[in-house]
């Protein structure tokens, strides 16, 4: 006869309220209660653009931005505009010029990007909920780890829902893609985490991961998935052009990419990827604040609030410190996907760690990326709950309560904790304590 599981202790009922309470602000975000809050998906006017121009055949997709595009240029690869297209046939308002929607206070979004809004709360949910299978987690400590998790990344989903961002869909991916690798599908698995590196080049280095994890199939996979996502755009030009024309224009655009938004980016052009002005939480960013003489310190305050911080040094030392720092992370990350592979909490705490490095390495790391904080936690708490607790509180105290509260009004001294790079200096935390805690792992007896 099947037991029946023991009753919660007091502390493990608060789990469930933590979690509901997570979702029910979110799902206050997205449905614009109060107005204070609602979600102004500013991002997600880039991919509306993009996914117009992508239907008229891929012209100017990474020129100058039109009148509705409240952002700037789409920097993403065209398998991104291509899948968001679809959303840009649901418009919704009244037959208006650019010229007259742009100037009407409130901007009316079209109801393409609503969707798109309320899309976030079930990809963040199926991400929080294939979280276990991805890292092993046993079954009694999973409401923990779920609202650990919220807790610690609710500041980033919120940033990523409110402006209409895209990073929920890359953690869904990410963590499906391990789900299914865990899972023995590890073909399919890998063919989800290849698209997601085309959509967002940084997943990217989990191909190296899988290769140091001794997982031909998943690298093969991610090929597979990054090919069959890269081919997508063809969908919408064939039809009119012929297959082949459709082709070199997909070639025509990806060498487009490379040269105007890639190569910059990899350069250090710190200027075309967001600058040192907080809250971007990059370690080139932050370095630049504490280093750089005339660096932007944060995008909210009065032009000419500049640094440094600390004191002068020439720019290209602070970036290629950012760089070394990021080499190292890296590295160790990759080491250590090498050492401990013989468990999936290790070798999804291995993976997440590499995100990390990637991520903070970038010139560009916004708040809503770290919704990928999730993945460590989770691993973690699989590998050692006991030690995922100390992690949680670090992410929360650090990253999740600053940026929460960036830009409400009266809370100066956390605008000023973001612009010291308080965020950075949690992050940089949370990874070795992930990256201590996963060596120490295969050394137990």
């Amino acid at each position: 006869m099947e037991q029946s599981p023991p009753p919660l202790k007091r502390h493990e009922r608060l789990w469930p309220a933590a979690i509901g309470l997570c979702f029910l602000l979110l799902l206050a975000a997205s449905a614009g209660v109060p107005a204070s809050i609602a979600a102004a998906p500013d991002d997600a006017t880039v991919y509306w653009e993009a996914g117009l121009r992508m239907r008229a055949g891929g012209d100017d997709l990474y020129g100058n931005p039109g009148l509705e595009n409240r952002v700037g240029r789409y920097i993403y690869p065209p398998a991104f505009a291509a899948l968001f297209a679809p959303l840009t046939f649901v418009d919704g308002r009244p037959p208006a010029s650019p010229e007259q929607r742009i100037v009407e206070r409130p901007y009316r979004y079209p109801a393409g990007l609503h969707i798109w809004v309320w899309l976030h709360l079930p990809m963040l949910a199926a991400a929080l909920w294939l979280l276990p299978a991805a890292c092993g987690l046993p079954a009694q400590e999973r409401m923990r780890a779920w609202g650990l998790c919220l807790l610690a990344t609710i500041a980033a989903a919120y940033i990523d829902l409110d402006w209409g961002n895209v990073n929920l869909l890359i953690l869904l991916l990410v963590v499906a893609g391990l789900a299914l690798v865990e899972g023995r599908r590890v073909f399919l698995g890998g063919m989800l985490v290849g698209a997601a590196a085309m959509i967002k080049v940084l997943p990217a280095v989990l191909l190296l991961v899988f290769l140091l994890q001794g997982r031909p199939r998943a690298v093969w996979g991610m090929l597979g998935g990054a090919l069959a996502l890269w081919l997508l755009p063809l969908l919408w030009w064939a039809p009119d052009v012929g297959l082949a024309e459709a082709l070199g224009q997909n070639f025509a655009l990806s060498f487009e990419w490379v040269n105007v938004v890639a190569l910059p980016g990899a350069s250090g052009d710190i200027a075309y990827a967001g600058g040192t002005a907080s809250p971007n939480v990059s370690l080139s960013a932050w370095l630049g604040r504490l280093f750089t003489e005339g660096a932007a310190l944060t995008a909210f305050q009065r032009p000419g609030y500049t640094g440094p911080l600390l004191a002068g040094l020439p720019p290209a030392l602070t970036l290629w410190l950012a760089r070394l720092v990021a080499v190292l992370m890296l590295g160790v990350a990759l080491a250590l996907a090498w050492l401990r592979r013989e468990s999936a909490p290790q070798r999804s705490l291995a993976a997440s760690l590499a995100l990390m490095a990637v991520h903070l390495g970038n010139p560009l790391c916004w708040p809503y990326h770290l919704v990928l904080l999730a993945l460590p936690l989770c691993a973690l708490a699989a590998l050692d709950a006991r030690r995922s607790g100390p992690l949680a509180v670090v992410l929360i105290a650090g990253v999740s309560l600053p940026l929460l509260l960036y830009r409400v009004p009266g809370y100066g001294v956390l605008e000023q904790a973001c612009i010291w790079g308080v965020p950075t200096v949690a992050l940089l935390a949370g990874y070795g304590m992930g990256a201590v805690w996963l060596w120490r792992a295969g050394r137990q007896p």
